[in-house]
């Protein structure tokens, strides 16, 4: 895992990019109360929706990119 901007990986900082400049997602990560697994969970049941993934190479691509999040550090980033 290479850090990337600052963060601990690419896909932490794609994630809190995207959190920080999308209103919708801005909000789910408000709603999560600054618990990281909460906001895992969250993202990860939004995407799931939102991209309707069947088992899929995108559904596979796309765990494997939420795997490698580091919610904590987008967590104590915002507090």
């Amino acid at each position: 895992m290479a850090e990337y901007n600052g963060w601990t990986n690419y896909e932490t900082w794609q994630c809190a990019l995207w959190l920080d400049n999308d209103q919708g997602l801005a909000a789910l990560a408000a709603g999560s109360g600054g618990d990281a697994d909460e906001l895992e969970d969250a993202l990860s049941a939004y995407l799931t929706i939102r991209m309707a993934m069947p088992a899929s190479l995108l559904g596979d691509i796309v765990g494997a990119w939420l795997r490698e999040v580091d919610y904590k550090q987008i967590v104590e980033r915002h507090e």
